[in-house]
């Protein structure tokens, strides 16, 4: 993420924001969609993936992004593990 001649800004919200703290909390959260609204680039690390659901998650973010349902119903659906996930699109 650093670039080699010149500073970047860089906001994470686990570390900028106080999680303790649930006033700040609220206000932080409120400020987000700005926040990113206005970002050039979102960088996003959702942890480690030691059971490989990422490529299932991407897929799933793609189809609401485009506004693509998997079935007759209107959803799209993931499972993740044992999990199963519905979006509405």
């Amino acid at each position: 993420m650093r670039l080699p001649n010149r500073s970047r800004l860089v906001w994470a919200d686990a570390v900028c924001i106080n999680q303790d703290d649930i006033v700040e909390r609220g206000h932080q959260v409120r400020l987000m969609g700005l926040i990113y609204k206005r970002a050039k680039r979102v960088i996003i690390w959702a942890g480690r993936d030691d059971n490989r659901d990422a490529p299932s998650a991407f897929s799933l973010i793609s189809k609401i992004a485009n506004g693509e349902k998997d079935n007759a119903d209107g959803l799209s659906h993931v499972s993740f593990g044992s999990c199963r996930y519905d979006s509405v699109i």
